[in-house]
């Protein structure tokens, strides 16, 4: 019987991998977005029992990845991105941005993709004999409206600030103690380098240790509903973290994050050098804001000193 991977020398090719997230279809994706796929996997499994104790030693290893992204527009001969890894491109930078600090998943740096858009993508594997498997079937995913989803910062036992940023001057924060969210606060819009506006809101007059319901309405689009905490009273017990130096690995940096939000925190410190350079914009999306906002997810709260690389503004 001959195995559908095989090669007429013999040898097989990797797995075909399948896409796991983003799943077809699913919106708000941040620009950041991360795409996952199913492990690499050597199957050189051979017809028979014989075949299989006699390359026992050979299994194969993971050489490359590549991923591709294209957008409605566009065909896979010239999608908007396409990245080739090799697993030292997986622990040290590649082109100043960390992608991945594992084979199966890789997170796309800002300025590749575009908000309230449509995009396609998929992977393939390498393996250490030069056999590339099959691209995965593609999958769909719309991104966020937001150029950087809404987050928390400066929470007090009676007021917390919102901010988030995209390309509409107009916005306001809806917010009350439940989901109808009947109270409103408005704030300020600055400008970027980038034509976009970054929002700042200071919701005040809150209760002390007090969930509150909120979402963001900005221009034509709005976030979805979320909750924040208001700080405790001095006898309440809680629970923070604290980081410095984030500025060179955004994907390792979102795995600690995952394990702060694991461990139910109520808030996070940042002490210093959270970008490369904090003059430059992307830098500032990459390694900082991009990371905390997408998994602290506007539910928690962060303060933040600034560090010899994080520039005045």
């Amino acid at each position: 019987m001959n195995h559908p991977n095989r090669q007429a020398d013999g040898r097989h090719r990797p797995n075909q991998p399948l896409n796991v997230y983003p799943e077809d279809g699913v919106g708000n994706e941040p620009l950041n977005v991360t795409l996952y796929a199913t492990v690499f996997e050597s199957r050189d499994l051979k017809n028979t029992k014989e075949e299989a104790f006699a390359n026992r030693f050979q299994r194969k290893t993971l050489q490359a990845t590549q991923w591709q992204v294209r957008s409605s527009e566009s065909r896979y001969e010239d999608p908007v991105w396409d990245q080739s890894l090799s697993p030292d491109d997986m622990h040290h930078t590649s082109g100043k941005i960390v992608l991945s600090n594992k084979p199966h998943e890789v997170t796309l740096p800002y300025g590749v993709l575009e908000p309230s858009t449509s995009y396609y993508w998929r992977v393939r594997y390498q393996a250490s004999d030069d056999l590339w498997s099959e691209w995965s079937d593609e999958t769909r995913f719309v991104t966020s409206p937001f150029v950087v989803q809404p987050y928390l910062q400066n929470v007090t036992q009676t007021s917390i600030v919102v901010m988030w940023e995209d390309h509409t001057e107009d916005g306001s924060v809806q917010y009350g103690p439940d989901e109808s969210c009947r109270q409103q606060a408005s704030g300020t819009a600055k400008k970027t380098e980038a034509n976009t506006f970054i929002h700042k809101i200071a919701i005040e007059g809150l209760s002390p240790e007090t969930w509150y319901h909120y979402r963001v309405i900005s221009g034509s689009h709005s976030s979805p509903t979320a909750t924040f905490r208001t700080a405790p009273h001095r006898e309440t017990p809680f629970t923070f973290a604290i980081w410095a130096d984030s500025q060179t690995g955004p994907q390792m940096f979102e795995t600690l994050l995952d394990r702060m939000v694991g461990s139910h925190i109520d808030f996070a410190l940042a002490v210093g050098d959270m970008a490369t350079d904090g003059g430059v914009y992307d830098d500032v999306h990459n390694y900082h804001v991009g990371p905390l906002s997408k998994k602290f997810g506007g539910r928690i709260p962060w303060f933040q000193t600034w560090g010899s690389h994080d520039g005045k503004d």
